[in-house]
């Protein structure tokens, strides 16, 4: 890991407060209100959502592999502090930073650590709405709205979105990792499962 990563886990571990953020997905999105996912929902959860304007991808493993200006996007399943090891961190993105730190404070004996990255349109905003398990992965869910009409963006803008969930299970073999994206962020539906931000409070929401 790069120096400037331990020194953050040092000074950022314990202390890393959930971002409020805003953001949308790109083409291809379900317009349903998201509902019940398969497989069982995750209530016992900690949750930290960022965003970075300049960054084009936030982690990686292995070589980076941003295609030309495009914001990068992918999960890693963290279990253990050697496959944390494995991952890039971008060094100039305070947001990667945070993610770092976050999963860096995970007790690996008990939880686990699902990272996900992908790019959000700029007038957009993003809302975490629950983690379903079953016997192969996880699945996300997700909406967005446009962001309030005296917010100033870009319209031709993309930022890059992360995602760090601190689940209670550390022996999982998950090979499937899934995300829904819903285009209505009305009431959340009975039943979505709830957890923590990563300061400890509130529900899952962003």
């Amino acid at each position: 890991m790069p120096d400037w990563s331990r020194r953050r886990a040092l000074q950022a571990v314990g202390t890393v407060t959930a971002v409020a953020l805003a953001g949308c997905t790109q083409g291809g999105e379900s317009a349903d209100p998201p509902t019940r996912r398969h497989g069982d929902p995750v209530t016992d959860y900690d949750l930290l959502q960022v965003r970075d304007a300049d960054a084009t991808q936030l982690f990686w493993r292995g070589d980076p592999e941003t295609a030309a200006g495009r914001v990068g996007a992918g999960y890693e399943y963290v279990d253990s502090a050697s496959t944390l090891e494995d991952l890039t961190f971008a060094s100039d993105s305070d947001a990667a930073g945070d993610l770092f730190a976050f999963a860096s404070a995970t007790d690996f004996d008990e939880r686990s650590v699902l990272l996900v990255a992908r790019p959000v349109a700029a007038c957009y905003e993003a809302e975490f709405r629950g983690v379903w398990r079953d016997d192969d992965g996880l699945e996300t869910a997700f909406c967005q709205q446009l962001r309030p009409a005296d917010e100033s963006c870009s319209r031709e803008g993309e930022d890059a979105f992360g995602l760090a969930l601190r689940v209670p299970f550390a022996d999982a073999e998950f090979t499937s990792f899934g995300s829904h994206w819903s285009g209505d962020c009305g009431p959340k539906p009975v039943g979505i499962a709830e957890g923590r931000n990563s300061d400890g409070g509130g529900g899952g929401d962003a």
